[in-house]
């Protein structure tokens, strides 16, 4: 409810005093008012309606006049709706039409109408395709440089199930790549059938181009994307330029880097890799995952072990071993 600027009394006040008994000099001692006040409340007649008949009236202009007429402002909003072109370019193409056309008249009248900007286009967002476990995320973040070195972290999370795996090499390159993709093959407690990764020269060969930038075929074949083959895997790569596509794992860097090494000092990349594999064991055990209606990791293997064994490697467990793999 708006109250007039010069309001004193409130809805629920307006009330009592309409249906008090009391006497006028009473009212008025009790709310700090005036005698005028309470006879106004009192007999308040307009409107007739019980839940308007304690609100201000509207203390602006009973008649608002406007410089152009109502056909000239749909004119003008008609105009502006099937083009919205600029103000500038409004007000040069409706001038001949209507003479008394300015730039201030012109941006009131697409104010009023909620014409002043022109409506975001809102992009459409997409859902993830449900797939059963073994649909693999891979990306890799830097992190900083210690004594010298410099190191990366490769990180792998599953689609359906959230389970994670991480490890940290000095190099990004395609040895460490391939190396990375042996150790998640063998930690994840299924069989992984497509792995989705950015077009990095450590994932593939995708968009290779030459010494003098041009893109080139080759007909080699990259040893992730092989030896991928070799295990049944479909390996998949973001389009370029589009890295939400695999914002599952681009958000989880984001998660680790939050916790690690946005939060404190390391002396060396290995208390970040001792930092980050507790992270990986409270995450893959012991974390209830709001993306899997609050439930834990293990929990939800044993129902898709349950539901589809065939797609397992080995049995799920519900608690961690000492070396924090299932």
């Amino acid at each position: 409810m708006r109250y007039h600027i010069n309001a004193i009394t409130n809805k629920k006040q307006r009330r009592e005093i309409y249906y008090s008994q009391e006497s006028y000099r009473t009212l008025a001692e009790k709310y700090s008012i005036s005698l005028a006040t309470i006879y106004n409340w009192k007999h308040y007649s307009l409107p007739i309606k019980e839940e308007d008949r304690f609100t201000d009236r509207a203390y602006g202009p009973r008649t608002t006049y406007y410089a152009l007429s109502q056909y000239e402002q749909d004119l003008i909003c008609g105009l502006r709706k099937i083009e919205w072109i600029s103000l500038d370019d409004l007000i040069i193409n409706l001038n001949p039409l209507i003479p008394v056309l300015t730039r201030s008249n012109t941006y009131r009248t697409l104010k009023r109408n909620r014409l002043n900007r022109k409506p975001k286009e809102k992009r459409e967002i997409g859902t993830f395709k449900k797939y059963d476990p073994g649909y693999i995320h891979m990306d890799v973040f830097y992190l900083p440089k210690l004594n010298g070195k410099k190191a990366y972290v490769f990180v792998a999370v599953d689609r359906t199930t959230k389970m994670i795996f991480l490890e940290v090499y000095q190099k990004k390159t395609k040895e460490s790549a391939l190396d990375f993709l042996k150790k998640s093959i063998a930690f994840f407690p299924f069989k992984i059938h497509r792995i989705l990764t950015d077009n990095g020269r450590e994932f593939t060969l995708k968009g290779f181009k030459n010494k003098y930038g041009k893109k080139v075929k080759l007909k080699k074949e990259h040893i992730f994307t092989s030896h991928c083959h070799k295990n049944k895997i479909n390996h998949k790569t973001t389009k370029i330029k589009h890295p939400w596509t695999n914002g599952q794992v681009e958000r989880l860097n984001g998660i680790l880097e939050e916790q690690t090494i946005k939060k404190y000092y390391y002396q060396n990349h290995q208390e970040i890799y001792v930092h980050l594999k507790n992270i990986q064991t409270n995450w893959n055990y012991f974390k209830r995952h709001k993306t899997l209606n609050l439930k834990t990791i293990p929990q939800v293997l044993q129902e898709w072990h349950i539901k589809k064994p065939e797609i397992f490697r080995v049995q799920p467990k519900l608690h961690c071993s000492q070396n924090g793999e299932t």
